[in-house]
């Protein structure tokens, strides 16, 4: 396996991990923060979302777009939407060529190569996954709750 087919498994993984943890947050708190600045758990998806489909163009050789698609309203759309995009962020980094990733992408918030701005969003994926874990335990659910694991 090389790095970007070890990056998109874990793509993979942590977007239905993601989409899984959605179900542990009660449907009437999906739009609840912990503070008037902070974002709630459909905002979480909806930029996460956002951040990987907006570079799903620059990584096929395209100018950056800003996402356009609408806000999740439900645990349902949230759940979808989530693992729709991280996979095919994740077909998409399988398919990358060495010198492909070498390529200079240009992005809003600066330039790099495709290869780090894979890796950047997949870091991002994996963070915004912890933010919907910490208002799970805001929230009282202090477990960690993982798709593919048996209960204990």
């Amino acid at each position: 396996m090389n790095g970007m087919e070890a990056l998109a498994a874990q793509v993979r993984w942590v977007g239905r991990n993601f989409a899984h943890n959605l179900w542990f947050i009660p449907a009437n708190r999906l739009d609840w923060k912990p503070s008037p600045t902070a974002n709630s758990a459909l905002e979480i998806v909806q930029h996460s979302a956002a951040c990987m489909g907006s570079t799903l163009p620059v990584m096929r050789g395209e100018p950056f777009r800003e996402w356009d698609r609408p806000a999740p309203r439900d645990a349902a759309a949230a759940e979808h939407l989530i693992r729709e995009v991280a996979e095919e962020f994740a077909g998409l980094l399988e398919g990358l060529t060495p010198a492909e990733l070498d390529r200079t992408v240009i992005l809003p918030h600066g330039t790099m190569t495709l290869r780090d701005c894979a890796s950047w969003e997949a870091t991002d994926l994996v963070h915004h996954h912890g933010q919907i874990a910490y208002l799970q335990a805001l929230l009282g659910d202090p477990e960690g709750h993982y798709f593919d694991r048996a209960p204990p």
